[in-house]
């Protein structure tokens, strides 16, 4: 996304944005990292996890998304993570 443009805002070497979740299963949520363009303003979000052996986040995974989507009107991206 950096070579389309978009600016870092947060997570990896930066420091992660804090999403208050107001009626979430947690009260804020940190993705793992943030996105926005300078040209539009428009913002993504990505968080890194495990998965269920059929590829879906797993429950914690889906509650963040859940959360986060709830907050701000849109899904993260998901990337999966296995040791």
């Amino acid at each position: 996304m950096v070579e389309e443009g978009w600016e870092h805002e947060g997570g990896g070497e930066k420091k992660e944005e804090v999403i208050r979740t107001p009626g979430g299963k947690k009260s804020s949520r940190r993705p793992d990292i943030t996105m926005k363009s300078p040209e539009t303003g428009e913002e993504y979000r990505e968080n890194v996890g495990r998965t269920t052996s059929s590829g879906e986040p797993v429950s914690r995974e889906r509650e963040a998304l859940d959360d986060i989507e709830g907050a701000k009107g849109v899904r993260p991206g998901f990337t999966p993570y296995h040791p």
